[in-house]
């Protein structure tokens, strides 16, 4: 009416929505709930028989809908802030998945999506932290005081974690004099440990790769942490830059984060010394595997378990994600670690290359949230995608995404003279 201008004197019949769609009371919720999806509905009317005729018994919200399933996110973050039984964790981070499936079924904003399942999973990593340290304090009371962090490694590091993919983290604390030296690292350790379990005990994969802070050589003191960067910079080797591509995304996720800051210092300065080191990543993000075979097919695997599928992982994820870091770090940019974030800085760095880095924020997105909605489908990582199974428009849609990714390719190759440095 307010919208309209109308008189209150106005009759219902005026503004009112007619043959309205209802649903009987005692309907199941998901025959409510896929209603209202097909019918693009924020408001559901629920009579007593089901038809327009009957009494009214009630009316329904989208809104309802997330919180009657407990899936609104402030509500699932309450929750988690008030509890520390890990069953009751394992619970919301479950009930996440189905608010995340109904986001990216629904075309939300994949930076808000993200946005808001990394918040979920790092107050999870908070818990975590403050149940380790309430299990070992008493124990080490020459700790108290002491300053340490968890880092997030990898893709919550980057703030891209939206299914409970393997876990990537490390511990950093501040340098103790020597006669504690041994007590600390025993101490944080037992806290690594512990952290890990939780995020294991929710659902959260251990690494493969064992990088975590359940391994004592990634829970170390500041000083030990700016020695393996420095050794990174100045002889990067193989392992050297696979280690690179996991922790240059490094978060701190509470405790004390100036620790974090000292380490990024150091690292941008080494970097800034140490130049040629961002030629050997611009090779090793231009030798990513392709996506695409020679007659324009996808690159799938040929043996093992998933044959035939295509890694939406390494063949176009990692490779955007590496070429957006490796940019980055060429321009000094520091407290940026999210991939399509990134492509954002890099477009207003450098106006001549915008629409080209645009493009290629654009089809991380869609690759995000393809994986996703992969992993959500077979309850698992969604890291492999039979290409059969995407219908016409999803697979131009695909490999859509590739076009940036190989002009970006290029572009390295140029910018760090790939070719002469390869000779």
């Amino acid at each position: 009416m307010v919208a309209g201008g109308l008189s209150l004197d106005a009759p219902v019949s005026e503004i009112m929505s007619e043959e309205l769609i209802v649903r009987k009371s005692d309907a199941s919720f998901s025959d409510l709930y896929l209603c209202m999806i097909k019918n693009r509905l924020h408001h559901l009317v629920l009579t007593k028989d089901g038809t327009s005729q009957s009494p009214v018994t009630g009316i329904i919200s989208d809104h309802d809908v997330l919180l009657s399933m407990g899936n609104s996110p402030a509500i699932l973050i309450h929750a988690l802030l008030n509890t520390m039984d890990l069953d009751e964790m394992k619970s919301i981070r479950l009930r996440a998945e189905q608010m995340l499936r109904y986001y990216l079924e629904n075309e939300v904003a994949m930076d808000f999506v993200a946005s808001v399942m990394t918040e979920i999973n790092d107050v999870i990593i908070s818990q975590a932290r403050i149940i380790a340290l309430t299990k070992y304090r008493r124990e080490y009371p020459e700790m108290e005081g002491i300053k340490f962090c968890f880092l997030s490694l990898g893709s919550e590091g980057r703030e891209e974690q939206l299914l409970r993919t393997d876990q990537d983290n490390a511990i950093i604390y501040e340098d103790v004099p020597q006669e504690l030296q041994d007590k600390a690292a025993e101490f944080f350790l037992k806290i690594g440990v512990e952290m890990v379990e939780v995020l294991i005990h929710c659902g959260i994969s251990p690494c493969p790769g064992n990088i975590m802070a359940s391994n004592s050589k990634w829970v170390q003191p500041i000083s030990t942490w700016k020695d393996y960067f420095s050794e990174w910079i100045l002889r990067p080797t193989e392992e050297a830059l696979l280690n690179s591509t996991i922790f240059f995304d490094y978060r701190a996720i509470g405790g004390t984060n100036f620790l974090a800051d000292q380490l990024t210092d150091h690292i941008y300065e080494e970097v800034r010394k140490k130049h040629f080191f961002l030629n050997f990543l611009a090779k090793n993000a231009y030798l990513k595997p392709a996506p695409l075979g020679f007659f324009r097919g996808f690159m799938v695997e040929r043996s093992g378990e998933h044959r035939d599928q295509f890694d939406i992982k390494a063949r176009a994820m990692m490779p955007l994600a590496d070429l957006a870091r490796l940019l980055v770090l060429s321009h000094g940019v520091v407290g940026i670690n999210n991939t399509f974030k990134r492509f954002e800085k890099l477009a207003e760095l450098e106006p001549v290359n915008q629409e080209l880095f645009i493009q290629a924020g654009k089809a991380y997105e869609i690759l995000m949230r393809m994986r996703a909605l992969e992993g959500l489908h077979h309850e698992n990582s969604g890291r492999f995608i039979d290409p059969e199974s995407l219908g016409k428009l999803h697979k131009q849609l695909l490999k859509n995404t590739f076009t940036p990714l190989l002009e970006l390719q290029e572009l390295v190759k140029v910018r760090f003279q790939l070719d002469y440095f390869s000779k």
